[in-house]
Parts: C-alpha cells; sequence; structure tokens
C-alpha cells in the first residue's frame, strides 16, 4: 500500500492527473453519447408508435409513454403510472386536514375496467372551482400493473393483482365526507363493491388526520412555494 507522501506525490504528478482527467472526459463523452442515442430512438418510438396508438384508441383511453429518461431503482422496484389533480388556480390552494387514502388490488380485467371508468367520472366532479370551494385539495392517482403482465416482461412474478392507490386531500373531515356522501358515481361503485360487483376488488380504505403533536407543535409543515415567492 502506499504512503500518504506517496499518494499525495502521484496526485501532484501533471502527466498522471491529466490522464485521469482524460480517461473521465472520455466516460462523460461515451456516457452522453449513449444517453443522445436513446433518448433519440425512444423520440422516434414515442412519435411513430405510441402517438399513433392514442390516436386510434376511443376516449377516454389513451397510451402514455413518459416523456424523458427515468432513474431505475433496482430489482423489486415495480413502475406504474400517475395522475394528479389540483385545484383550477393557485389562489384556490388551501391547507388540507383530512386525507383518504385507498388502496386496491384487482385481479380480473373487468374489474379494473369498472374501477377506472368510476374513477374517472368522479375525477370529472373533482375539477373546477366548485369542488375546490368545497374543500377539495388536491389527488393523486396511480395504477400499477402485475409483474405477470406483459408490461413487467422479463421480470420475477410476484404480486399477480393490479394495484390500484387513491390519495384524496381535504379541506375538513366533513368536506371529504359530504362529498363522498353525495357524488352518485362514488355510491354506485361502493353498491357494486358491497353486492359482490367487484369479485376481485380487496381494498385497504383510511381516514387519515393530523394529529397535534407534544408541545404544540404543527401536525402539518404548510409551506406553498413558487418561482416568485
Amino acid at each position: 500500500d502506499e504512503t500518504a507522501e506517496q499518494a499525495d506525490a502521484r496526485r501532484a504528478d501533471p502527466i498522471a492527473l491529466s490522464r485521469r482527467q482524460g480517461l473521465y472526459a472520455l466516460a462523460s463523452l461515451a456516457d452522453t453519447t449513449r444517453l443522445f442515442s436513446s433518448v433519440v430512438y425512444f423520440t422516434v418510438g414515442k412519435i411513430c408508435f405510441i402517438r399513433g396508438a392514442a390516436m386510434l384508441a376511443p376516449p377516454p383511453l389513451t397510451f402514455y409513454v413518459y416523456p424523458t429518461e427515468v432513474t431505475h431503482m433496482g430489482d423489486g422496484v415495480e413502475m406504474g403510472v400517475a395522475y394528479w389533480l389540483g385545484p383550477p388556480s393557485v389562489s384556490q390552494q388551501r391547507k388540507p386536514d383530512c386525507f383518504i387514502c385507498n388502496i386496491g388490488h384487482l385481479e380480473f380485467d373487468q374489474d379494473v375496467e369498472r374501477t377506472s371508468m368510476s374513477t374517472y367520472r368522479m375525477l370529472q366532479t373533482l375539477k373546477g372551482a366548485d369542488a375546490a370551494e368545497a374543500g377539495f385539495v388536491g389527488q393523486y392517482l396511480a395504477l400499477f400493473p402485475p409483474t405477470g403482465h406483459p408490461a413487467n416482461e422479463g421480470r420475477e412474478r410476484g404480486q399477480a393483482a393490479f394495484r390500484e392507490l387513491n390519495l384524496t386531500a381535504w379541506t375538513s373531515p366533513k368536506a371529504a365526507h359530504d362529498w363522498y356522501v353525495e357524488n352518485a358515481e362514488h355510491r354506485r361503485i361502493v353498491a357494486k363493491y358491497r353486492t359482490q360487483g367487484l369479485d376481485s376488488f380487496g381494498a385497504l380504505i383510511a381516514n387519515l388526520a393530523p394529529i397535534q403533536k407534544p408541545g404544540g407543535a404543527r401536525a402539518i409543515k404548510w409551506a406553498a412555494r413558487c418561482r416568485e415567492c
């Protein structure tokens, strides 16, 4: 093993330093070339195939591809598609005080189609100023295909069900309760769930509310920021 003095001398050697910098530059150039080539290949495929398929699909169905490269998190981490719906304007963004979380597992394609259409119809009623005034803050939706699905071809087979995640934020528990009780589409899908109209729909449903911390600390840290703040 080299001593500290030898290491300092090696680092101080201009020729060795130049070689190392050259190797780093070549590695960076190779990575940049690979990234550029993959982006070109991806863009051509997206324009030629994905957009064409989306145009042919009957509304409201579509095909979607993420517009840029993403980080591969490694084996065991599944990828899906996510949606976000917020208030129509920043001025209507309000602090949440209630969160409704629904995580569903569906094994049958027909159940996925039924819940997807119900979710689509319910989401339409949350758009606009009326929903924001009634207490709606925002909603995240996510759908993950099963690991045995063609979308995950080549991966080890694991969970055999579609997974749906729905996290909705409201200004108060009352605002959330009133919307779910009064929304006709939500009542319809709940009736199907209770009467076995959704044969493979297993779900975890949670009503989450912040708990005040000891000493009066804030349960929710509200930090609404933008470029103009």
